[in-house]
């Protein structure tokens, strides 16, 4: 935090800035009560926008900070993957591999016939 020695502030300047206060402070105890009722008016106006920006910025890092999370859980979940040094397939009879194959093969076959047979009753008969 900087205090007013650190911005360069003097202290005839500080005096001032305190004489300054005082006077305008004195001076609004004798507006009229119409220009009061304004400036206060105004004032809670300034209040409340300056309250809509910080709960907007605030909705905008809150959105910022999910994506650095998300982020942060990608990469260390590829980092402390588990990786097989040697990139093998696991063990899997080549029987039972070329079975399965056969029999997914069928399943498709059969899929397809069932669907041209569709096709023929939707197919109007000539004749």
């Amino acid at each position: 935090m900087s205090t007013d020695k650190d911005r360069g502030v003097t202290e005839g300047e500080e005096n001032f800035a305190a004489a300054l206060g005082e006077r305008l402070r004195d001076a609004e105890h004798d507006l009229d009560p119409q220009i009061q009722a304004r400036l206060a008016q105004a004032r809670r106006e300034a209040v409340a926008v300056a309250d809509r920006k910080s709960k907007a910025s605030s909705g905008y890092w809150f959105g910022a900070g999910g994506a650095v999370a998300a982020a942060a859980l990608l990469v260390v979940i590829f980092t402390t993957a588990q990786v097989d040094p040697n990139n093998q397939m696991p063990n899997v009879d080549p029987e039972e591999f070329a079975a399965a194959q056969e029999l997914e093969m069928l399943e498709d076959l059969e899929f397809i016939a069932w669907v041209a047979s569709l096709e023929e009753e939707d197919e109007p008969s000539q004749g």
